[in-house]
């Protein structure tokens, strides 16, 4: 059995949420400041013939490759989740030529100790009754209003050797060191992610999701519906079912599955609409990579697939919750990085 580790806090969204609309920012994916309205452009994208958005290509256009699947082993789901959304939207800012910018890998250790013993203080709320086996309960674990308030307040943490801890590459048993109670990041750490935001927002439905997906901003999805591990890839594509605990997942991207007869009709085109998903159980799930979709098809990453809407809004009636993020202040290339830069021959 895969882990997992996101658990629903109602409260503590809308605590997030309303902290947001405190500051003036919005809090939903229609309303945040600074963004231009999102309001339909997933409508307007399928009216033009644009079937599908994945954020994803990005990377692979920067990299020559695509990045490698996660593969947890503590419930450090959720901030997998939410630097994968952090790293997507980067990548695929730059490639837009939004920004001036050079590719950089994050670190989701940081993410997953700050939101714990920062964020929350260490307090998770009351464990579930019973032989639970959620983050809560298990004592690892996070949500992703947490994780998103993180990245917007406190800061994004490239991937190096900071402060003599090694986090060119994944180190779980530091993130689960620093998100234990009273645990203290090292404040040479602090200030190193200091420097690097998000913006965030939270999709109150699926159609916000879509619109949000459509515009650009990668989201984190935490429920208690998620791609079972027993599932098998059907044409690109495994349905949510509800199973124990909780699982967060970055989405990366939407997708129209079939043609509609009419995109004006809301509810068609959800019913015709799925999300990218990337996992962090490794290279799950198996079977056929081969997304048939309205446009043809489409030969997904590994550790990715494809999940309907519809499931995405049951899991959201269930008590999950969906956090768009857009990186606002990111990494300036280098003078001698080597690395080519969409848009850097401008900036001379």
């Amino acid at each position: 059995m895969f882990p997992t580790g996101w658990f629903s806090d109602p409260n503590r969204v809308l605590f997030v949420r309303q902290l947001l609309v405190a500051a003036r920012e919005g809090g939903s994916v229609y309303t945040a400041a600074g963004v231009p309205s999102m309001l339909g452009r997933w409508k307007a994208a399928v009216k033009k013939g644009v079937y599908l958005i994945h954020h994803r290509q990005a990377e692979r256009m920067l990299l020559g490759r695509w990045r490698g699947p996660d593969f947890q082993r503590r419930g450090t789901c959720a901030s997998r989740a939410q630097f994968r959304v952090l790293q997507t939207s980067w990548a695929w800012q730059i490639v837009m030529r939004a920004v001036i910018g050079q590719y950089t890998e994050l670190s989701y250790e940081f993410l997953y100790g700050v939101a714990r013993a920062m964020v929350r203080r260490g307090q998770l709320g009351p464990a579930h009754p019973g032989s639970c086996q959620c983050g809560r309960c298990s004592g690892d674990g996070a949500i992703v209003a947490d994780l998103a308030l993180a990245s917007r307040d406190i800061g994004i943490l490239a991937r190096g050797i900071i402060a003599g801890i090694d986090l060119s590459q994944s180190n779980e048993a530091q993130a689960v060191d620093w998100g234990q109670p009273n645990s203290r990041i090292p404040q040479a750490v602090l200030d190193a992610a200091a420097p690097y935001r998000a913006r965030i927002m939270q999709a109150d439905s699926v159609m916000e999701m879509a619109d949000a997906l459509a515009s650009g901003h990668p989201g984190n999805f935490g429920a208690t519906y998620y791609g079972s591990p027993n599932a098998q890839l059907q044409g690109g594509i495994v349905r949510l079912t509800p199973n124990g605990g909780g699982h967060a997942e970055s989405r990366t991207g939407v997708v129209l599955l079939r043609p509609v007869k009419d995109p004006d009709d809301d509810a068609e085109l959800l019913a015709a609409t799925g999300f990218f998903v990337d996992g962090s159980w490794g290279d799950w799930p198996k079977g056929d990579r081969n997304l048939r979709y309205a446009g043809g098809v489409y030969e997904l990453p590994p550790g990715s697939y494809v999940a309907p809407a519809s499931d995405h809004a049951i899991g959201l009636r269930q008590g999950g919750e969906c956090w768009h993020s857009q990186v606002v202040q990111g990494w300036r290339p280098s003078a001698n990085s080597g690395v080519y830069v969409p848009g850097q021959e401008q900036a001379a």
